[in-house]
């Protein structure tokens, strides 16, 4: 089997190594080799560099390369490292969303390096916007808050640790969807775009983001008819009532799924009572029946739990 720089990367992953391994090399085509070599999984060491959630080692591996790469022939084509996709079909920058943490400053990095990787997708069809959305800081922050709540409500005793990267996470979205806006109506391979992903996590903060982006995304939904009011689901409702004002968002309360279900269904179901309670104050229609003839009030008139609320 044929050493890479990827796999010696797995088992060192310092800065020092990557240096010492590139002296080694006399030759520029040896040591550009060297750079550009995958692994069995399609990964190059920049891919490592990301997983590893590594900056200094992406920065010398882009500028290493880059000085090799500086040759007389103008018309010679040079491989761009940050545009590789490995077997799954990720970009290092991919790879860097995937990884979260410490990682978001090696997807800030190369981002500013390659600012059109944020329009590739890979062979799941996500491009680097729905992985932020995905592996996005704030939103693992609510859902693990809210499974810690959960565990706690039955006994154990858990805190949750503050993750120092959190903001830069929604300042990198923000950069992404400044790049591209036009990738948030784009579906991936389970029919969700960034902005149903979004509103899975509930952090309003980025849903907010993606719709100030494009507005256009609203109206999309996912492969079973879901929109983004099915998905979401609030803490208060003070916070369900303000984002049913946002423009374009109350025109879906009534859009049913492919199952005939509309959001106040799956609000009842999921006995979101602040969202219902919001719908209640949009108008919203509680008659309307799902494929099964069931309507949203009979739902919550025959459910306990609405009646001591």
């Amino acid at each position: 089997m044929e050493i890479t720089l990827s796999i010696l990367l797995r088992n060192t992953g310092t800065l020092k190594f990557i240096t010492e391994a590139l002296k080694i090399l006399p030759a520029s085509v040896d040591r550009i080799k060297l750079i550009c070599g995958k692994n069995t999984e399609g990964d190059t060491p920049l891919h490592m560099a990301a997983k590893l959630q590594t900056k200094e080692i992406a920065e010398h591996l882009i500028s290493s390369y880059e000085d090799l790469c500086v040759v007389d022939d103008a018309e010679q084509e040079i491989t761009l490292l940050w545009r590789v996709h490995n077997n799954q079909g990720n970009a290092p920058l991919h790879v860097a969303l995937m990884n979260g943490g410490k990682s978001i400053q090696v997807a800030f990095y190369l981002f500013c390096v390659g600012p059109e990787v944020a329009a590739c997708t890979n062979h799941r069809n996500e491009t680097p916007l729905h992985l932020a959305v995905m592996y996005d800081n704030q939103g693992a922050k609510m859902s693990t808050i809210n499974m810690i709540n959960k565990l706690n409500g039955q006994g154990a005793s858990l805190t949750f640790m503050k993750n120092l990267f959190e903001e830069d996470s929604l300042s990198l979205i923000k950069f992404l969807l400044e790049e591209n806006s036009t990738v948030c109506c784009f579906h991936d391979a389970n029919g969700m775009t960034p902005l149903l992903r979004a509103t899975i996590n509930s952090y309003l903060p980025v849903v907010e983001a993606i719709i100030s982006s494009c507005r256009e995304s609203i109206e999309i939904c996912d492969f079973k008819g879901r929109n983004i009011l099915h998905h979401i689901k609030f803490s208060s409702f003070i916070k369900a009532n303000k984002f049913l004002r946002i423009s374009g968002v109350s025109v879906l309360l009534d859009q049913q799924d492919d199952d005939g279900n509309t959001p106040v269904h799956i609000a009842a179901q999921n006995h979101d009572f602040g969202m219902i309670k919001a719908m209640i104050e949009s108008n919203d229609n509680f008659a309307i029946k799902n494929n099964e003839g069931i309507s949203a009030a009979s739902i919550i008139q025959s459910d306990s739990n609405f009646s001591t609320t």
